[in-house]
């Protein structure tokens, strides 16, 4: 999925096919080479797709043109990954042969070839050039940086550990390339300076990795394991911070992690829990793919972590994708095109299209912006303010469609404003008082609220125990509700918070300079509060996204 969640990718077979996820119509149908694609990756541009088949052949498509660009490789084994360098130049793929091929994107030639990968746990490039030149990070028994175009070795780590017969299962880079982590299986974390190889820490208890990765800031790494557990990494500590049992395997499986929504959330993927979203602070459990409708087995987050693209256990056959809030886990959309089971999606990277694929030899690609299916439709001042209450309600899917009309407005701030209130300690004191109102509903909707909201507001609910306030009943309220946080319980989402989170992305997808003053607002309230971190990530994603350059036409 692209970066701005907006589009989704998916192969299917020989075909690819791109979605308008907030409409869920076929924006494209690539018809590929006959035989299945059930690999996809997006390329930096957020434009052109790589895709992959069980003849070994990679083709690159223009997802939004919907043209073929050329064939990145001949045919050979079956493609079993694909990679690609940041400027997107360069692709590595690993094939049934156990070879890795580097390929020339211009050109279509190969440009350098690894053999003896039988034992490959990890392939990624480096995130900066490594000597000015595209590197890539592998580990197969060793963990060794590759220089790209030619395919030979630069640096190695953990020579002196390798060869007294330790091996190395899975390593990573950190996101500014200054580090190199790879766990071995004397159960140690090594860390390494990238660039004079040197061991700048070892941590203990990291047995059985099945994946590693690093979050967006350097400071923490989350680790799969092949029996069921999440493991969180402390760097500058040099420990385990803590460790979370996702899963009893009885088989060992592999539990694939990675950070999403800000580094907020580690994702596990695999064994029977199929998806676990985990809290990067304290390693609790946010929910498991049951608790979304219907879960599927191939998964796609938003680039923003707001929301989950799945095949569909039971609909997957009849060629539906589904996508999920994240935070409800209710569905947001089906995406209705293919004619058989789909095998794979993918959001681009500014989140713009989702491709998906599957058994119907078919890529779909999908315009997740909205502009396909509401084009340049105008809504006068009620209209939008109806949409804006509509944001806080059950129904997910009607107040996703609400979040596109109101960014597609360009004036989501002025609707919004009016339902949007900065969180702070006389915020949560208006809140408490509320817990000694006459009507039960009021009371009960003041409880969830700051149950919702968790630690942040353990100080002002023992100062109104302490006080009496708002009255004797109140405050035995007060201390209730505190107990019941400290103790972990969790609430469903309130209307209330539905409605600031689902109200933020829509300033984001906005993008006005009225909703970048409203995000401003938002995001310098109390950093603990689950708002403000939204917001400020929002606007750190505004900042950092690029025109596009090629408009999104209505049909």
């Amino acid at each position: 999925m692209l970066e701005s969640g907006k589009t989704l990718v998916c192969a299917a077979g020989g075909r690819l096919s791109v979605w308008d996820v907030s409409s869920g119509k076929q924006r494209h149908l690539l018809r590929l080479t006959g035989i299945a694609f059930d690999h996809l990756v997006f390329l930096p541009d957020s434009r052109t797709v790589a895709a992959g088949n069980g003849n070994g052949v990679v083709q690159l498509y223009d997802a939004l043109e919907g043209k073929l660009l050329t064939d990145a490789s001949q045919p050979t084994a079956a493609v079993r990954r694909i990679a690609t360098c940041a400027d997107g130049r360069t692709l590595a793929v690993v094939h049934d042969d156990y070879r890795l091929r580097f390929w020339d994107r211009s050109r279509g030639e190969a440009t350098g070839t690894l053999g003896d990968l039988s034992s490959l746990s990890s392939l990624a490039f480096a995130p900066i050039p490594i000597h000015d030149r595209p590197a890539l990070l592998l580990s197969k028994g060793r963990v060794t940086v590759i220089d790209v175009p030619a395919g030979k070795p630069l640096l190695e780590y953990g020579r002196e550990i390798a060869n007294v017969g330790r091996i190395f299962k899975c390593a990573c880079l950190s996101p500014d390339g200054d580090a190199v982590a790879a766990v071995c299986d004397d159960g140690l974390l090594y860390l390494w300076d990238r660039a004079t190889g040197k061991i700048t820490a070892n941590i203990k208890n990291a047995w059985s990795p099945s994946s590693l990765d690093f979050s967006a800031d350097g400071k923490t790494l989350a680790m799969g394991t092949t029996n069921g557990d999440v493991v969180l990494f402390d760097r500058a500590a040099a420990k385990e911070a803590w460790r979370t049992r996702v899963e009893t395997p009885v088989y060992f499986t592999d539990i694939r992690v990675r950070f999403i929504a800000g580094g907020r959330l580690i994702a596990a993927e695999g064994g029977n829990i199929k998806l676990a979203l985990l809290e990067s602070d304290t390693g609790k459990i946010s929910y498991l793919a049951p608790l979304l409708d219907q879960p599927g087995d191939h998964f796609a987050f938003s680039p923003d972590g707001r929301m989950i693209a799945s095949n569909d256990p039971y609909l997957s056959a009849k060629g539906i994708v589904r996508i999920y809030e994240r935070v409800t886990g209710k569905t947001r959309l089906e995406l209705k095109g293919h004619r058989a089971q789909v095998y794979a999606v993918a959001f681009s990277p500014d989140g713009d299209e989702l491709l998906s694929g599957g058994s119907d030899t078919t890529v779909l690609a999908w315009d997740m912006t909205g502009r396909v299916r509401f084009g340049k439709e105008d809504w006068d001042d009620k209209e939008l303010a109806i949409m804006a209450k509509e944001l806080g309600q059950a129904d997910a899917a009607k107040a996703y469609q609400s979040i596109l009309r109101l960014a597609l407005s360009g004036r989501s701030a002025a609707a919004l404003r009016p339902h949007i209130v900065r969180l702070d300690a006389k915020r949560f004191r208006a809140i408490i008082a509320r817990l000694a109102d006459d009507e039960e509903m009021e009371r009960q909707r003041a409880e969830a609220e700051l149950i919702e909201l968790g630690a942040v507001v353990l100080p002002a609910l023992e100062a109104a125990e302490k006080e009496r306030y708002p009255s004797a009943e109140g405050a035995e309220r007060a201390r209730d509700i505190a107990k019941r946080i400290r103790a972990g319980h969790k609430a469903p989402p309130t209307a209330a918070r539905l409605q600031m989170l689902r109200a933020i992305e829509a300033l984001e997808r906005d993008g006005s300079a009225a909703a970048h003053a409203l995000l401003r607002d938002l995001a310098a309230g109390m950093p603990e509060i689950e708002a403000t971190r939204e917001a400020a990530d929002a606007l750190t994603r505004l900042e950092k996204r690029r025109p596009r350059g090629f408009p999104v036409t209505k049909k």
